[in-house]
């Protein structure tokens, strides 16, 4: 999905859409994702991992293969729809598995450490790998190559098995996800994931189009993404190291201040070494 959402916005630049309609066709990667959630999970309580990653395997091979053969925004669209929905769906299946495996709460810190740093992980090869074969070889290519990134994830799950575990509290009451929103601190969570999410894909949205502007190559625009993805992977690995140290309001704000000011020099960047640098400060989401 990474490699997708640098490779499709910027096909969509070099084929004449303005900005709007780029912004639109980034933003659907993650509308299917908001109504998917929830079913996504109940899918996976009853039919655990293996059967939602295979589903979301499908629809993201799907999507990068209709994108090669017809290259076109339109089919665009449905690409970013099919891709942004079987990533959230596999996502939320996996992290239900992890919690699951995990014997107790130190292990359970350590797998989800883990699993924090995967996807940091394929913000960079995705992105980078996409923009070297537009390079070398065209869209067509970059499209083919991303279509068989997703079966390496089932490759590595297939013998995984169904993880069941107790929906129901101590209480003998069934907990809805509902229920969450009346708690105030998980509604200022959320709030706050709302916002700095919404900044992180600001940045995937404005890399393609500032570097499209100022003639950067497809392979460049990739080694941004990539760095960012690759400071963000360093942060993650430090952050344990650093709410020992501060507290984690201290931690959120400082990161919030500074990607305000990199983002306030974002537009007077002009090379691709200048956006690089920003990339690689504003890693520490």
């Amino acid at each position: 999905m990474t490699g997708m959402r640098m490779a499709a916005p910027l096909l969509a630049l070099r084929l004449g859409h303005s900005a709007v309609m780029v912004g639109a066709l980034l933003a659907l990667f993650a509308l299917t994702q908001v109504f998917l959630a929830l079913p996504s999970g109940r899918f996976a309580d009853q039919h655990g991992l293996k059967r939602s990653v295979m589903l979301s395997v499908l629809a993201s091979s799907v999507g990068a293969v209709i994108a090669a053969i017809w290259p076109v925004f339109q089919v665009l669209c449905v690409s970013a729809l099919l891709c942004g929905g079987a990533t959230g769906v596999a996502i939320i299946a996996l992290q239900r598995h992890v919690g699951r495996v995990s014997r107790d709460v130190d292990e359970l810190r350590l797998s989800y450490s883990w699993l924090a740093i995967g996807p940091a992980i394929s913000n960079f090869v995705g992105p980078l790998a996409a923009g070297v074969l537009i390079d070398l070889s065209g869209f067509t290519s970059a499209f083919a190559m991303l279509a068989m990134l997703p079966w390496l994830a089932w490759f590595a799950v297939r013998h995984e098995v169904h993880m069941t575990g107790s929906e129901v509290a101590s209480t003998g009451t069934v907990k809805r996800a509902w229920d969450l929103l009346a708690e105030p601190g998980f509604r200022r969570l959320l709030t706050v994931n709302w916002f700095l999410s919404a900044s992180w894909d600001m940045h995937t949205f404005l890399v393609p189009l500032l570097g499209h502007a100022r003639g950067i190559s497809a392979s460049a625009i990739g080694a941004i993404l990539g760095s960012f993805a690759l400071c963000a992977a360093v942060i993650r690995v430090l952050l344990p190291w650093l709410v020992k140290r501060w507290q984690e309001w201290q931690v959120i704000s400082l990161a919030m201040w500074i990607t305000c000011l990199l983002l306030a020099v974002y537009p007077f960047t002009e090379t691709a070494w200048d956006q690089i640098g920003k990339g690689r400060g504003w890693g520490c989401d």
